[in-house]
């Protein structure tokens, strides 16, 4: 699927395991199904603390393109994977403007990816690397964390504050339409809102222990994978389920 209701869709896949894995059965089908999207890709994943995120601004369909995209996975045996290949609705095909994004923030490193859409005039007050629409919502998602985290010197957490910020935002555009995966390295946080491109989830048991892979690729196997429910925020911690929240509208 190329198109829904004649907008370009990018794709969306994160990983979260218990032991270092490699996504070698997952990966090149994600790339596969979605490689009609011809505006760049990008992969981001954790060394130990440190977000490294490898982003391209060219035609994943290529074959060299692809090439280059599983070299990089077939070296990268880490905990945390959050990949992404871009249909641009806005900003040219380059890497600055490839997902996914990384900043630090919080005494630690984020990687954000999403696919849809929401009319968000809000400065970039983060070293995201980029201007475009996707750089400001994840601005914006990190600045309303700090604020909640820093306000009237309590203890908070990032999970109360991530839902305090999505309800913000999406009362103030009603009309928006957005799926996303954030990372802190640890913790994985992965929210729907677009009701007609569903996220989809699986838990695998490995020899290690636990996997849970996210997407918005459909027919990434033919597991018993789960919709996530729509405006529900579910957070997975080192392969695990941690929790999924009420809905957030």
């Amino acid at each position: 699927m190329s198109f829904l209701g004649g907008i370009r869709v990018c794709e969306l896949f994160g990983l979260s395991c218990n032991e270092k894995d490699r996504a070698v059965r997952s990966l090149p089908v994600f790339i596969r199904e979605g490689s009609w999207c011809h505006d760049g890709w990008g992969i981001g994943y954790y060394k130990g603390s440190k977000a490294v995120v490898e982003r391209s601004g060219e035609d994943i369909s290529r074959q060299e393109v692809k090439e280059k995209f599983l070299n990089i996975m077939e070296k990268t045996k880490i905990k945390t994977i959050i990949a992404h290949v871009r249909a641009a609705t806005s900003g040219e095909p380059d890497p600055c403007n490839s997902h996914p994004f990384k900043t630090r923030a919080l005494e630690r490193e984020w990687i954000f990816a999403h696919n849809g859409s929401i009319n968000l005039n809000y400065p970039v007050r983060h070293d995201i690397g980029s201007k475009i629409d996707s750089a400001r919502r994840f601005s914006y998602l990190i600045d309303h964390l700090e604020q909640y985290l820093y306000s009237n010197n309590r203890i908070r957490g990032i999970y109360p504050g991530l839902k305090k910020a999505l309800k913000k935002l999406l009362a103030e555009h009603p009309w928006s339409r957005i799926n996303f995966l954030l990372s802190d390295g640890n913790n994985m946080y992965v929210f729907h809102h677009y009701h007609d491109r569903p996220i989809y989830y699986l838990r695998r048991q490995k020899e290690y222990g636990g996997a849970i892979l996210v997407t918005t690729v459909k027919e990434l196997s033919n597991e018993q994978w789960q919709k996530l429910d729509p405006d529900k925020l579910l957070v997975i911690i080192n392969g695990e389920y941690l929790v999924i929240s009420d809905k957030l509208i």
